[in-house]
């Protein structure tokens, strides 16, 4: 068995690219001719948005748990036990979407605070499909890439 290749530190642009944010008001765009410039650009456009404060959002509040827990619905009539249920599984899914939320807004606040690159650039790629969010790396070409 291959074991598989550490791709961390692996370099992500081999070749100068475009780095194209594309965001409500229109697009960004960056050149990247390495890594470093890739992070830096990340970091920058992370911390714009985390301080323009209507991108990211800390989650306000966290669920309330229902009156009865799982244990004891067991205990109840026949009649209650399944919209019992199904409040458990609705308190239970807005949990793990709250604690989802809160995850990432402390990594953003940890990119940002450690001025990580990497991180930032790892934060902006996940949430790229996201509305205005979309970001790409392009090739492109030069006149000088041309041999006469």
């Amino acid at each position: 068995m291959a074991l598989r290749e550490d791709r961390t530190n692996r370099p992500i642009i081999t070749k100068p690219q475009l780095l194209v944010f594309k965001e409500k008001h229109g697009e960004r765009y960056f050149h990247v001719p390495d890594d470093a410039a890739l992070f830096k650009a990340a970091l920058k456009v992370l911390s714009e948005r985390f301080e323009e404060g209507c991108w990211y959002y800390k989650p306000e509040d966290k669920p309330e748990p229902p009156d009865v827990t799982e244990a004891q619905i067991e205990t109840l009539p026949k009649s209650l036990q399944a919209a019992a249920m199904q409040k458990r599984r609705e308190y239970n899914n807005k949990l793990r979407d709250y604690q989802f939320e809160l995850e990432i807004f402390e990594l953003i606040e940890k990119a940002i605070e450690k001025k990580d690159g990497r991180a930032a650039w790892r934060i902006l790629k996940d949430r790229a499909e996201g509305e205005y969010e979309g970001c790409d790396l392009e090739r492109y070409e030069s006149v000088e890439d041309d041999e006469d």
